[in-house]
């Protein structure tokens, strides 16, 4: 630490200046401290990093950085034309003191986006300038997946009095679900992991901020799924909103958990539970999801829904 603080007293202008590989060593000194202890002042408030719009900026504030902004670029090799001010977020250079990028990208994961991998895809940096439309607002409130204890409560317990249930109907369903493991368990086990999603929708552009991305449908960053609103299918599904937004919603979200990198952990049969847990949570009084409102007024049509939508190797439970 005495030692550290010697280095920082010699450090001025003229060391800089005159000798540069002082310097190279100091900065990689300064990236191994880091590694050890990140949190430690003398070397966290070190100017180390090179950043676009500003010189080098320390550690600290890099990290101050991320917390306001959510996430930290590091910006691509092939730059030519690019507008890093138009960014809203820091800029890291390629050119860092060794082991210095490599340092970031373990210490901030997700949160740090590497412009420079070929397939990178962010979020449109200036969407004021596009806008959203009323019915791509809409869409994305309806882009929630209700927790499974609340779903199930609300049709076994209460039920919903629009749809006719009997207390014989009720017992039915609850002997369906609870003889149905993948419903009551399996979703159960990944709840906690869906519930901690945010769901939204902007435009995906290419690495450069500006040109738009038409060949993917949705970006996974951290815990936040983004809806590309220039892919055509994510558009069909805002333009299927106009006539149900709810049965939308779900669709666009099978869409994303089709895809295994969307929490790869889970298995299909989950996946499938998930999905089958919100579609029992859009059925509602309106007939959100149903053609028909006729067609769930009887207890044994709504049950028949149910044993459709997850079928078993077993036999058919009786009723």
């Amino acid at each position: 630490m005495e030692y550290f603080d010697y280095i920082l007293s010699c450090y001025n202008e003229d060391l800089v200046i005159s000798s540069p590989e002082i310097i190279r060593k100091i900065d990689e000194m300064v990236v191994g401290l880091l590694a050890l202890d990140p949190a430690k002042e003398a070397w966290s408030t070190f100017p180390l990093f090179n950043v676009h719009g500003s010189g080098r900026i320390s550690f600290q504030k890099l990290h101050q950085d991320l917390l306001k902004n959510g996430l930290i670029y590091i910006e691509s090799s092939e730059n030519e034309g690019t507008d890093y001010s138009m960014f809203n977020a820091t800029v890291l250079k390629q050119q860092q003191p060794d082991h210095g990028l490599e340092l970031i990208e373990k210490t901030f994961g997700q949160k740090v986006i590497n412009l420079n991998l070929q397939d990178t895809v962010i979020e449109i940096l200036n969407n004021n300038e596009m806008g959203f439309s009323a019915e791509e607002k809409e869409f994305e409130k309806f882009l929630v997946i209700q927790s499974k204890q609340e779903v199930l409560d609300r049709l076994i317990n209460r039920g919903n009095k629009s749809f006719g249930y009997s207390s014989g109907a009720n017992n039915s369903l609850n002997e369906l679900l609870d003889n149905n493991p993948g419903i009551c368990e399996e979703a159960s086990i990944v709840e906690r992991d869906i519930s901690s999603l945010s769901w939204k929708v902007n435009y995906l552009v290419e690495r450069d901020g500006k040109t738009a991305c038409h060949s993917r449908k949705f970006l996974i960053s951290g815990k936040k799924i983004v809806l590309n609103l220039y892919h055509p299918e994510v558009r069909q599904l805002v333009e299927l909103s106009r006539i149900n937004t709810s049965l939308s919603a779900h669709w666009a979200m099978a869409m994303c958990f089709s895809d295994p990198k969307l929490l790869p952990h889970i298995t299909p049969d989950a996946r499938e539970d998930i999905l089958l847990i919100d579609a029992m949570s859009r059925i509602n009084a309106d007939g959100d999801f149903i053609p028909y409102r006729e067609s769930v007024q009887t207890d044994d049509t709504f049950l028949d829904f149910l044993r459709n939508c997850r079928t078993k190797e077993e036999d058919d439970l009786p009723f």
